[in-house]
């Protein structure tokens, strides 16, 4: 049986506690250890509610100021700052909770809302209707006139009422192009081109603009003249250009009606003229017409001889060594025209050399080799790559190489070499054969041993045409390892809550021997831990069983644990509290949860919680007649 009593008095900043525990069981005894309390005090307090502070009415185009208040879990309250809305287009909230309206015809009423982490509150607000005002400004007039014209613009005003009426305005325009009167007669001024402007009205702090276009009326034209060069290059272009005069002395570009009367040259509705192919000098006439007006214009196509553009390299890319080839160079023209040509030759490689025919002779080479030969004429350059092919020379003795010891079940690799008649060597692909069943050898050259109950001797060959090799190799015999063939648990099987005991995990071998083994833990329940064979048993409200898992090497093995219950009561005496009923809220922190409990007289009592965490209490009194609560004693207790 266990008894646990803890007497208490809270004091302001700390808490001083008394603590006596006491087991009997039989002739044991034992005591349970009490960490330190956490630092400082328990989160804050969960939110329970909002509501909202503020006026119950506002006059139009007036601001009202709103505010919100959160109650918490612990009784107490705050200001915040929540999300405002409301339910009218007429009005509007800021984040700050002042609420603004635009003008109404009549009272109007809108809810205002406040959301906060959740919660939300809501409250309705009556906006008055006040006299009329200026809401906005219309002027009315042409969209366009005439230079050097006149034309007159009116003001009407409208008003929160939705009536309308014609005001008089203070007028002013955007250009010097036009001037404009107190009365709203507007006269334009001469124009080079159609010119756009602004007409302003301002009136009881409105303003108003409305877009205007002055019309811009041309003179009338006279003639036409081409201008522009008087000769092209065959394949070049020049651009000509058609200029109006007009009955005012002006002239300006404009965009005639181009001819030309020769194949010779080809022209573009822009005036841009191209000199096409010839073999002499020719003249061409350009034409045109333009409002009912035309002129021409006389245009010398020069001819130009064609000039080098690229040349070409023309032979085989691959040559066999200690042999050669010939090669050509081909130029090309400008004009279309081709022709075979005699150029530089260079080499840019020891394995060629080249002629100043164009002769490639190729040397000796050991293996497959890149070269490049290059071609100048007339300023430009031409390459090709050429391959010099390596000729193999006659295979005349292979030698095979690899391990000579290899054991069962293991794979490797054996090598032939090839001896050639020039006096090189290399690695050569040869058929493989091994003399025994015990072993098999790919094309590769990779062999793979089997199991052989004693070492065994074999003979690994390597045939290539006529030619042949061998080597000795030695199978070796490789014993088996020992396996584990079996686990359990050793230790014992019954323990109290909230203490530990230890288990181990035993394993059997292939060789017939036992031994402690480091197994991997687990236990079924979230109420006990185990960690290295230590089974630590939290709190529990009855007895109970828990099932331990070993595994180790791909086996697993079982052990039941019975958890013995200790019951637990805890008695705080309420210090200097005599006579008084009082209640109390409780903080556990492993839960985070907060809960009421009470009313109390002389002491508080708690039966079944867990002496090894930690609980914050706040004892508070209650007025019955305005409901305020206040707390009197608070603290971390240890139960």
């Amino acid at each position: 049986m266990y008894k646990k009593i803890m007497k208490g008095r809270f004091g302001a900043g700390a808490v001083r506690l008394l603590t006596l525990s006491v087991f009997i069981l039989g002739t044991e005894a034992w005591a349970i250890d009490i960490p330190s309390p956490p630092a400082g005090g328990p989160p804050a307090p969960v939110l329970t509610g909002i509501e909202i502070s503020g006026p119950a009415s506002m006059d139009e185009d007036g601001a009202a100021e709103f505010s919100c208040t959160a109650k918490y879990s612990d009784l107490s309250s705050a200001i915040i700052t929540p999300v405002w809305s409301v339910d009218a287009d007429f009005a509007a909230i800021n984040s700050s909770g002042t609420l603004t309206s635009d003008d109404l015809i009549e009272d109007q009423t809108v809810t205002v809302t406040a959301i906060y982490d959740g919660e939300t509150a809501s409250l309705e607000i009556t906006v008055i209707d006040s006299v009329p005002t200026l809401t906005g400004l219309t002027i009315q007039g042409p969209a366009q006139i005439y230079e050097q014209a006149n034309a007159t613009f009116t003001c009407n005003g409208s008003y929160s009422d939705g009536s309308s009426r014609t005001v008089d305005a203070d007028w002013s325009v955007s250009s010097s192009a036009a001037v404009i009167d107190s009365a709203g007669r507007l006269t334009a001024g001469d124009v080079s081109s159609d010119s756009q402007m602004l007409v302003y009205a301002a009136f009881g702090g409105k303003s108003a603009n409305v877009a205007l276009t002055i019309k811009y009326i041309p003179p009338e034209l006279v003639g036409i003249m081409i201008a522009g060069g008087v000769s092209v290059s065959e394949g070049s272009s020049i651009d000509l250009s058609c200029v109006a005069q007009f009955s005012d002395g002006s002239s300006s570009i404009v965009e005639p009606v181009w001819s030309v009367n020769s194949p010779y040259a080809s022209l573009s509705s822009t005036g841009v003229l191209t000199g096409g192919n010839v073999l002499s000098d020719q003249a061409v006439t350009v034409g045109a017409s333009y409002g009912g007006f035309a002129d021409t214009h006389s245009v010398l196509i020069t001819y130009v001889a064609p000039a080098l553009e690229s040349i070409s390299i023309a032979g085989p890319t691959s040559i066999f060594e200690e042999s050669s080839a010939q090669y050509a160079c081909t130029a090309y023209y400008s004009d279309g025209t081709q022709k075979t040509v005699s150029p530089s030759w260079k080499e840019s490689s020891s394995y060629i050399s080249v002629s100043g025919g164009g002769l490639v002779s190729t040397g000796d080479v050991t293996e497959d080799r890149s070269a490049r030969l290059s071609a100048s004429y007339g300023g430009k350059t031409a390459q090709l790559n050429i391959s010099v092919l390596y000729v193999e020379p006659d295979l005349e003795s292979i030698v095979v190489s690899g391990a000579v010891i290899v054991d069962e079940g293991v794979s490797t690799r054996y090598t032939c070499i090839g001896y050639y008649a020039d006096g090189t060597s290399g690695t050569v692909v040869p058929v493989w054969s091994v003399n025994s069943s015990n072993a098999v050898i790919g094309a590769d050259g990779w062999l793979t041993a089997g199991n052989v109950l004693e070492d065994e001797g074999i003979i690994v060959t390597a045939n290539v045409g006529n030619l042949s090799d061998s080597i000795a190799v030695s199978i070796k015999f490789v014993p088996p390892p020992v396996v584990v063939t079996g686990i359990w648990i050793e230790g014992t099987n019954t323990m109290w809550e909230l203490d530990d005991a230890e288990l181990i995990c035993m394993a059997s071998f292939s060789d017939g021997t036992t031994n402690t083994v480091s197994a991997s833990w687990s236990v079924a329940s979230g109420n006990a831990s185990i960690s290295s064979g230590i089974l630590s048993a939290g709190n529990v409200e009855e007895d109970s069983l828990l099932s331990v898992t070993a595994s180790y090497a791909g086996f697993q093995a079982g052990h039941e644990m019975n958890v013995r219950y200790v019951d637990t009561t805890i008695t705080y005496p309420l210090i200097d509290l005599e006579g008084k009923t009082v209640m109390a809220t409780v903080y556990e922190q492993t839960a985070d949860q907060w809960y009421t409990v009470g009313p109390f007289e002389e002491e508080i009592i708690f039966e079944r919680k867990d002496p090894t965490q930690w609980y914050w209490i706040s004892i508070y009194e209650t007025n019955t007649v305005s409901g305020e609560s206040t707390e009197i004693q608070a603290g971390w207790m240890h139960l």
